[in-house]
């Protein structure tokens, strides 16, 4: 309904067509807007202001919600790859192990003979390595600028028959039996050719993904390191320098609490991982000092199960497959095992797995994880 203007500032008599709408008012043909459309445009575009400010909010909140779930994703995978790399320990388990049960035999063995050393058992075994030093050479003649050698051969050939054959990774501490996390080559260095050198202590984790290229480079790097002194002393070489000073009650009690820390599983990782006497297999170079391969005694100390020791290659007679003598390259290997960790036939097996990894060195050019594929 119309209605005639009043209270306002313009009067009737100016305009005598002045009406006023519910939304405008109309003086005369021309339409001028009113209080109540001023203020619902001023709503209307302060609602429409909001939406636009709720839709940028809203695209802001999924675009953080993307990278959200994109890091959310990113983590789960971190995580899940660390807890396959790092296995949740169960009660029992140590740093360096997962405790696993035996067959009533085995578990009694382990009681009975409460020692390392009182479970030794000696295998001598001479492998014919003469493809092995064709192998070897071929390889430094496709890469003349670094020099592979028959023993990072001879480490790889002994860390893949551990891949192989898992049960030589097994130890036995505080008379319980443990599967062993990592494959852990440990070496004694000689810090020089000479009478009254130091002696140190190298340990290579063997990785799953790891090839020969990658052994070689490690074991070459790490013992120009221990040679030249470069890096910092491990946790192990620190006690040592310490122990070495105190007096002999001292040196007594810092044995007793080391080995009472092992035995309960409670060793520092710094000092596992440093010491070879918790390696997987003990490996020594003896044919680098024109030595044979000897019998070496297992320690009590520690976690270390396997003993290697390495001659020098020489040449003697092998008999082939018809019974034929033939004058070859040969290496003697002296291997010592803790016999609580498995059995007479599994250890012949495992020779077996060695000599043929031998005679075929170029599988150790596939990743250590990867199964040779063959039936022994």
């Amino acid at each position: 309904m119309n209605t005639v203007l009043k209270n306002s500032r313009f009067s009737y008599k100016m305009f005598p067509y002045a009406v006023i709408r519910k939304d405008c008012i109309r003086i005369g043909g021309i339409r001028c807007p009113g209080q109540r459309e001023r203020e619902y445009n001023v709503q209307k575009a302060s609602d429409q202001a909001a939406k636009a400010a709720e839709k940028v909010k809203n695209n802001a909140a999924r675009g953080t919600a993307v990278v959200r779930s994109g890091a959310a994703t990113a983590a789960n995978k971190i995580r899940s790859t660390y807890r396959d790399l790092h296995p949740k320990k169960k009660r029992g388990d140590r740093y360096d192990g997962k405790r696993v049960d035996v067959d009533a035999i085995h578990y009694a063995m382990v009681h009975l003979y409460n020692n390392r050393t009182d479970a030794e058992v000696f295998i001598n075994e001479t492998f014919d390595v003469s493809k092995v030093l064709e192998y070897v050479d071929r390889k430094n003649e496709e890469d003349p600028s670094f020099k592979t050698k028959p023993w990072h051969v001879f480490v790889q050939a002994v860390a893949k028959t551990v891949y192989e054959r898992p049960m030589l990774n097994r130890f036995i501490c505080g008379r319980r039996v443990y599967d062993r996390n990592k494959v852990i080559m440990g070496f004694m260095v000689k810090q020089e050719f000479e009478d009254g050198a130091e002696e140190l202590m190298l340990m290579a984790n063997a990785r799953p993904e790891m090839v020969l290229d990658d052994m070689s480079h490690l074991i070459l790097g790490d013992t120009r390191k221990l040679r030249k002194g470069d890096g910092e002393s491990s946790a192990t070489e620190k006690i040592l320098n310490v122990y070495k000073h105190l007096p002999r009650n001292g040196q007594r009690a810092v044995i007793e609490t080391v080995k009472w820390l092992d035995y309960h599983g409670m060793l520092p990782p710094d000092i596992i991982e440093t010491q070879i006497h918790h390696a997987t297999v003990l490996m020594s170079n003896l044919g680098s000092i024109k030595c044979d391969a000897p019998y070496h005694h297992l320690n009590n100390f520690g976690t270390n199960s396997i003993v290697c020791t390495v001659g020098e290659i020489h040449k003697a007679p092998m008999y082939d497959e018809n019974g034929e003598a033939h004058v070859t390259d040969v290496v003697d290997f002296g291997l010592t095992l803790d016999e609580r960790i498995a059995d007479g036939f599994y250890f012949a097996k495992s020779v077996k797995v060695l000599k043929y990894i031998l005679e075929h060195p170029e599988v150790l050019d596939r990743p250590l994880s990867e199964p040779l594929g063959i039936e022994f």
